[in-house]
This record gives C-alpha cells, sequence and structure tokens, in this order.
C-alpha cells in the first residue's frame, strides 16, 4: 500500500498539530485465490462501532451508478466481438482529501510486538467504506468525460459498462493487431464462467440437503457425470406437485405475464437495437384476456399486475400458444433434467421461431367462458333533481377562485343557505353553528361528486362504495370492523382529486401546523379529525 501511495506514514509533528476530526478504523486481509489481479485484498472494518461511533453510520452511500448485470450481459451478446478487462486496485486509484484521510487513520507494527504502532492514514478510497463503489465509478466516469472530446467512442463504452475482466477474445478472428490476449479455457465473469472458445456462459449450482436431513445419497452438486440423479429426489418433486394444486396455476400464469413484461422493458432498455414487432406468448387464455381489460375492473391482485403488464406492453402484443409448444411450462412441472438440457427446446426455443410469423402456432381471438376475479357490472348513480338544483346554485354563486381558504367557502356557503331559507338577509349574521357548516360541506361534496365517473360503484368496488341518504357517494364499509375499534366511525367521501375544492381541503389540514406530507395526508384520510375531513 505504501508503495503504491494508496497510504502513508504520519510524522509525529502532523499527530499533534492537526486540529480536524480523526478516526482509527480496524483492518483484515480478505483471501481470494481464484482472483488474478487480487489475491490478497486488504479490507478495512469501517463498519466497526468504537463508543458507539460507526464510520460507515457518517456516509451516505451515494447514488446508483453501477449498470445492473442483467443489462450488462445483454450488452456483452450486443455485438459480434467482446473485450473484457480489469482495472487493478480501482478503488485505489481515487484520491481521499487530507480530511477525509484522517479519518481513515490505522496502526501498523509490522509483527514487531516489542514497539509502538506506527500511525498510518490512507490517502485513497478503501474497500470498507458504504460510498466506495459509487465514488469509483462516478471517478471513472469522470475521466472519461475529461476525455471525451479526444477519445469520444472510449468515453462512451466507459460510461456504458459496470465491470471490467481479464482480456479475452469473444471471437479471437476479429481482434485488433497490437492487442496482447490471454488464452484460457474458463474465465470467471459477470457471476458466471464463461468459456471463451465456445462462447458460452455455464453456472456451478450446490445442492446440500444434511441441515435437515434431506439429502439423498452422496449427491451435493450437479455436474454432467450426475444430473440424472437429480430426478430421483423425491424431496424435490413433491414441491413441485404443490404447486400444480389447484388455485394456484392461475396466479402463477399470471405473474410469468409479470415477468415478461418486466423483462421486455429491461432489453429493450438495454440494448441498442430498434425493434419492428416484440411479441409475448401465453397458454393461459384467461390471462391473456384479463391483459385486454381495463384493470380496475379486477380484485386487487389481478388489478395491480394487470396495470404493470399494460403500462410496459401493448395489448396487440399478446398472444395465445398451444401448451405442448410453450417451453416455459417444462419447468413448472415435474421434468427429468435430460429434458431441459443444452440442446433442448427448453434452451433452443421451439421450431416454429425459426420460421416466418404467419407460420407460428399462434392466435389473439381465444374463447373464453368467463375471465375470473371480474368485478361486478358497473351501476350508475344518479342524484335526485332537489338536491341536484341546490348543488348547482352553489357552484353558480361562488367562485372558487375569488377564495383563498376552505374556512370562507364553507362560510360563505352557510350564509348563502340561510337567506335561501329565510329569503332575507337580516338577522343572519351571528356565529355559524357546526350543523350549518356540516351541511355546508355536504353540499359541497356532492357538487364535486357529479364529476366522478357514472360507473362510479363498479369502478371503485374494491372501496365498497355506497349511497348515504343524503345522497354522498361514501366508502369504507370494509373497513367496518376497524371503525368500531377505532374513535372514526363515519364513512369516508369520495371526491375525485382533479376538483379545486379537494385543494382547499389538503391546504386547510396543512395550515393548520404545517406538518410534514405524511402527516397531512394521515389526517386527510382519518376522516374524523374534525367536520372537515371528510
Amino acid at each position: 500500500m505504501i508503495h503504491r501511495e494508496a497510504g502513508r506514514k504520519l510524522t509525529n509533528t502532523e499527530e499533534e498539530l492537526y486540529e480536524g476530526p480523526v478516526y482509527y478504523i480496524s483492518h483484515h486481509e480478505v483471501l481470494k485465490p481464484g482472483s488474478k489481479s487480487t489475491p490478497l485484498r486488504i479490507v478495512f472494518n469501517s463498519s466497526a462501532s468504537f463508543i458507539g461511533h460507526v464510520l460507515n453510520s457518517y456516509w451516505m452511500k451515494g447514488p446508483k451508478v453501477l449498470n445492473d448485470l442483467i443489462s450488462v450481459l445483454l450488452k456483452f451478446r450486443e455485438n459480434q466481438s467482446t473485450l473484457v478487462g480489469d482495472i487493478s486496485k480501482m478503488y485505489n486509484s481515487v484520491r481521499l482529501s487530507t480530511k477525509d484521510q484522517h479519518t481513515h487513520r490505522f496502526l501498523w507494527r509490522n509483527y514487531e510486538t516489542n514497539r509502538q504502532p506506527d500511525h498510518y492514514t490512507l490517502t485513497s478510497v478503501p474497500f470498507g467504506d458504504r460510498p466506495s463503489g459509487a465514488i469509483a465509478m462516478i471517478a471513472l466516469r469522470k475521466t472519461a468525460a475529461l476525455l471525451e472530446n479526444e477519445y469520444p467512442r472510449v468515453a462512451d463504452v466507459i460510461k456504458n459498462i459496470a465491470i471490467w475482466m481479464t482480456l479475452l477474445p469473444k471471437n479471437q478472428d476479429k481482434v485488433a493487431d497490437g492487442i496482447k490476449l490471454l488464452n484460457t479455457e474458463t474465465e470467471k465473469i459477470l457471476g458466471l464462467i464463461w468459456r471463451p472458445q465456445d462462447d458460452v456462459f455455464t453456472f456451478k449450482v450446490q445442492l446440500d440437503f444434511t441441515d435437515k436431513g434431506k439429502q439423498k445419497g452422496s449427491i451435493s452438486s450437479i455436474t454432467s457425470c450426475n444430473v440424472s440423479e437429480l430426478s430421483n429426489l423425491t424431496t424435490l418433486t413433491k414441491r413441485m406437485e404443490l404447486k400444480q394444486v389447484a388455485g394456484v396455476c392461475y396466479p402463477l400464469e399470471l405473474c410469468g405475464a409479470v415477468l415478461s413484461a418486466r423483462l421486455r422493458e429491461k432489453i429493450v432498455n438495454s440494448l441498442g437495437f430498434s425493434f419492428e414487432k416484440i411479441i409475448h406468448l401465453v397458454d393461459s387464455a384467461i390471462v391473456r384476456a384479463q391483459i385486454q381489460k381495463e384493470s380496475y375492473g379486477f380484485g386487487t391482485f389481478v388489478a395491480n399486475r394487470i396495470a404493470e403488464i399494460q403500462s410496459k406492453t401493448c395489448k396487440s402484443d399478446w398472444y395465445w400458444i398451444p401448451s405442448y409448444q410453450n417451453p416455459a411450462d417444462f419447468t413448472t412441472r415435474i421434468t427429468s433434467p435430460s429434458v431441459i438440457d443444452s440442446d433442448s427446446m427448453w434452451q433452443k426455443g421451439p421450431e416454429f421461431l425459426y420460421q416466418p410469423f404467419e407460420k407460428w402456432p399462434v392466435k389473439q381471438e381465444v374463447e373464453v367462458k368467463e375471465i375470473p376475479d371480474v368485478l361486478v357490472r358497473h351501476t350508475e348513480v344518479k342524484v335526485t333533481e332537489e338536491k341536484s338544483r341546490t348543488v348547482m346554485n352553489v357552484a353558480k354563486l361562488i367562485d372558487l377562485n375569488r377564495i383563498s381558504t376552505l374556512q370562507k367557502i364553507l362560510k360563505l356557503t352557510s350564509l348563502l343557505q340561510l337567506i335561501r331559507k329565510k329569503h332575507t338577509i337580516r338577522g343572519i349574521v351571528h356565529c355559524l353553528l357546526a350543523e350549518e357548516l356540516r351541511d355546508a360541506e355536504n353540499i359541497w361534496i356532492l357538487h364535486v361528486q357529479e364529476d366522478l365517473p357514472d360507473d362510479v360503484m363498479y369502478r371503485f368496488k374494491r372501496l365498497r362504495p355506497h349511497l348515504t341518504p343524503d345522497g354522498i357517494i361514501r366508502v369504507g364499509q370494509r373497513m367496518n370492523k376497524w371503525t368500531e375499534d377505532n374513535w372514526n366511525m363515519t364513512a369516508f367521501a369520495l371526491i375525485p382529486s382533479s376538483h379545486p375544492f379537494a385543494e382547499f381541503i389538503v391546504k386547510a389540514f396543512y395550515e393548520r401546523d404545517h406538518a410534514g406530507l405524511d402527516v397531512t395526508l394521515a389526517k386527510i384520510r382519518s376522516m374524523a379529525a374534525t367536520d372537515l375531513s371528510r
């Protein structure tokens, strides 16, 4: 470290004269024999506690600047040739400021136990700091930005990578002259094992059943020699059989469609390709039919997943395919490992994928007798003519753009109601009663609810809407048990958030104590905190 100037020894004078913050951290070695660049790494424990202080608790983690591994693997397959390399001692290439150096002091005496240890300080970013990864990547990209005008293509590559490994050719015939390459059979890369000669990714799996007493024979790992033996493991097959129980398969099919939508988004955003057409295949006619419907027409579980699918894909991209043509089903039922080997349809895909799309065994018109989890058909709600006339009178007489607070709106509405009832302005200038303010509030709720859709009872079915005798649509019957156990004994009025009256309600709650967002929302949702909360 001292030779590489990643650390330096402090003088006695510097120790005595320095007046800034000081912190000493412990260190230990981490052996990694498989690493070609750093088989032994010195790690400084910035997470250790000393008198209640932890150095890492003073640092922010920093922004997410690392490209995720899935995106990097996709980009690895984007071009015909690939170079992977390693930035040796990457963290130690970023210098620390003087102030940060003294919060990274450490002791060392070179195993000479008969003397006091010397005081050192780190001069570069250590491996154990919480923001080390972000700092190193930001420094790398900053370096690329400084030389972007001179080396634009190099800068672009650096900005879009996450990990560099040993220089190896993906296609040795197309490597430029002058580059020294290593010729190895396998190389660890991106958490996988890469065989450069065959350009194939492999991985090792370790299975150990000894902890729970489910070890079968001497099988502790999957290799090419004993992979067939796994088909005899009753422990695994019984778990797979549980997934075939009625009522489980249907949600799994829907969750599989969600995963497909997420993969589509990841692939499109990661690759620089322009896709002419994207096709999603499902063998569940029910799931495909649900995707064609609006999400609010289903229960919460299905609605949330349909909404995500529709936000990431187009309805017209989804096609139905027969189950026997769907290789994804292989791993959802009891399947011999030999059926999903490297040459299987599960890994290479069915044969029709290599044919023109017109010959694919897919279709979009599939008959579905009944779609599960659909809410009841819509019910229209009409306000009586008398109530509607009263509400319209209020809307015509009061301009919300000329009033600043909710309290003024309710007071003015109450006064107009008194004038309407008494047909005079005499004797109405008095302290308004709480009941009169509540009536004014109900009038405005009736007014704003006119903006609700005609199928409100259907669209908000999950909230159990109901029409009260005063003509207001309220929700919250599903919370009856909660209201019985709490002080809140009122139902919740349904108010469209787009109406200006909703802004006055939010403003009224916020201006009471200027609490934060969460507190204000909690008070609004409490609905019975005050007379204005419904």
